[in-house]
């Protein structure tokens, strides 16, 4: 086994591992009484599963490619077509980089849980609930704090665009 294909091993090995993790936070106190985050962690698992889907659709091409070459050439593809070794390496990086930035990002959120459930287990038992609902008030966003829908935004930069070449061409004509 290659270097390329060591590393895409031991990082699918921390990806299914903070993939699971994430999946067992779901039911973490300081989760479930948080939207917010719950939101966070559930766009996190499934851009895991998006993750996982794409590169093993990706290897079973590959596979595929393998098999196919070899039965109807008897050759290896590797041995044969100059561009496989390349697009086989480009993929291999490919699904490496792309469970990186999820490792990146999964770690981040599950170093706040931790934080958090951490400090609400620190809590005495009768003062729990309350400190749920506050963690539930803190986290939720402000009302009238929503970010406007693109179309909206797309609306007010033609409007904008509108009025300044409108006010280009009476200037031109004074």
């Amino acid at each position: 086994m290659d270097a390329p294909q060591i590393a895409l091993r031991d990082t699918a090995a921390e990806f299914a591992r903070v993939r699971g993790a994430l999946q067992s936070a779901v039911a973490l106190p300081v989760v479930v009484a948080s939207p917010v985050r719950r939101a966070r962690v559930d766009a996190l698992i499934k851009r895991a599963a998006t993750i996982q889907k794409t590169i093993e659709g990706a290897g079973r091409m590959i596979d595929g490619a393998r098999r196919w070459f070899s039965d109807t050439f008897g050759v290896q593809v590797e041995d044969s077509v100059p561009a496989a070794n390349p697009a086989i390496a480009a993929s291999i990086k490919t699904s490496v980089a792309a469970m990186n930035y999820f490792l990146r990002d999964a770690k981040i959120e599950l170093d706040a849980i931790i934080e958090r459930q951490r400090q609400y287990e620190s809590i005495p038992e009768e003062k729990r609930a309350g400190a749920l609902a506050e963690l539930r008030a803190a986290e939720m966003p402000a009302p009238g704090a929503t970010i406007a829908p693109k179309w909206l935004w797309l609306g007010i930069g033609a409007a904008a665009l509108f009025v300044f070449l409108k006010g280009g061409d009476d200037e031109s004509e004074t």
